[in-house]
């Protein structure tokens, strides 16, 4: 699979931004995933919408006894706003960090200390590479290489490998 050139340029100038190497390496293979993952882009179901099994939502969670719905995860207390990535209401994330809100893609508030621009659609496409605890946001201008899309995590810590 070919890195797209949008993803290489977003890559690039997240490694020119002085991040470690085992996150530099995260966001390669979150590219690499991305750029197969555009294509189901709007596949996902949002928050509060019927499902069957987890990987409908865009939150990657399916719950419930008999109406089973997507569920939100990781929002501390966080409300989806009209603004996804607005980095401006202060949060505790699900691990004590400070952090802030932001709007998931499946329409769910999100407390994140930490993100990375990225080509996502759903939750799963960050939580492959960052782990449970992470999710994929829409509408970040610090973002314009990866048409506003950054993956966001409720914490620190050591990025998944492989």
């Amino acid at each position: 699979m070919r890195m797209s050139e949008r993803s290489m340029k977003s890559f690039v100038r997240t490694l020119a931004s002085g991040i470690d190497r085992r996150s530099a390496v995260a966001v390669a293979l979150l590219a690499l995933a991305g750029s197969a993952s555009t294509a189901e882009a709007g596949t996902c179901r949002n928050l509060k919408e019927r499902c069957k099994r987890s990987s409908q939502c865009c939150s990657g969670l399916c719950k419930g006894r008999k109406n089973m719905t997507c569920r939100a995860h990781d929002t501390s207390g966080c409300r989806p706003t009209p603004e996804s990535c607005p980095m401006s209401i202060p949060c505790t994330t699900s691990l004590g960090l400070e952090g802030y809100c932001y709007t998931t893609t499946g329409n769910a508030g999100f407390c994140a200390h930490t993100g990375f621009c990225g080509e996502c659609t759903k939750d799963t496409d960050c939580q492959s590479v960052f782990g449970p605890r992470s999710a994929c946001v829409a509408g970040c201008d610090l973002c314009p290489l990866t048409g506003g899309f950054a993956c966001i995590r409720a914490g620190e810590g050591p990025v998944p490998m492989g």
